[in-house]
């Protein structure tokens, strides 16, 4: 499931990002792509607001740059849940969604 209402604005492995970037505006809803259990919810680094789910099967998928989220580590969302909205980077309307896998299996 698409994450969000908006457009790529930077491609997997641009600028060396390990996801992609989704421009938007400011508040826009974002949705779990898919089901799984929340694994940080919270403040990280350059991704400031950040919400991590754990799909089960060695994915899972990074959202950041948020005004607010809804979900606690540890909670099961559901696959188009909205989990949060977004905050105005600085430099650019663009936020990230990365997918990432989580075991070698994926290689």
């Amino acid at each position: 499931m698409w994450p969000a209402v908006g457009y790529i604005s930077t491609f997997f492995g641009e600028k060396g990002i390990p996801g992609i970037d989704i421009a938007g505006p400011l508040g826009t809803p974002i949705y779990a792509a898919d089901a799984g259990v929340v694994t940080l919810a919270g403040w990280n680094g350059g991704y400031g607001y950040c919400v991590i789910i754990d799909h089960g099967n060695g994915w899972e998928t990074v959202y950041g740059h948020f005004s607010s989220y809804y979900p606690q580590a540890g909670q099961n969302v559901r696959r188009g849940q909205a989990i949060a909205r977004w905050a105005r980077p600085a430099t650019r309307p663009a936020r990230t969604c990365t997918s990432r896998c989580t075991t070698t299996a994926c290689w």
